[in-house]
């Protein structure tokens, strides 16, 4: 069932693009859908990029058109280091164009900082951080090896919060 919209747009960015509807993809989907911002779903397997597409009111594409499409300012890979390798290559031929972007999660760096996570889930914040590197072409803050064991460490800390969420209602 689709959450409410968080926020109509964030800072003029209007649609995202996701490539990749496995477990990560999903999340990333609902998020930027919850942001307002999902603009396509992309993937290899046409029954989930529709099954995807339905349930958030947005196209399925096929890579290549997503990667033509000037609607789309950007474009969130959730897909096997295989599949980036040839998106990569896939978008190299459009000149012109900004390649796909994806970004790891926000680090807190050597500085403990609290954060409070029932204010937002990580992802949300994540893909928040995401949108400002976009717009602002500043680099993420993290490189894809400290983002992606901050990733694990994100999953597991929203999947308590969940569960710990769930067993309050019942």
């Amino acid at each position: 069932m689709a959450r409410p919209v968080l926020d109509a747009r964030e800072r003029g960015l209007t649609r995202i693009a996701v490539v990749g509807c496995g477990a990560w993809g999903r999340n990333l989907i609902r998020t930027c859908a919850e942001l307002g911002v999902l603009g396509a779903v992309i993937d290899t397997d046409a029954a989930a990029a529709a099954r995807e597409a339905a349930a958030w009111s947005v196209p399925a594409l096929p890579l290549a058109q997503a990667l033509d499409d000037a609607g789309l300012d950007a474009i969130i890979i959730a897909a096997p280091a295989e599949a980036e390798t040839l998106t990569g290559k896939t978008d190299a031929a459009r000149p012109g164009r900004a390649p796909p972007t994806e970004t790891g999660p926000v680090a807190a760096g050597s500085e403990p900082r609290f954060v409070d996570l029932l204010a937002e889930p990580p992802l949300t914040r994540e893909t928040r951080h995401f949108i400002r590197c976009r717009q602002t072409r500043d680099a993420p803050f993290t490189g894809i090896e400290e983002g992606v064991r901050a990733q694990r460490v994100l999953e597991r800390v929203q999947f308590q919060l969940n569960r710990c969420s769930d067993q309050l209602r019942t």
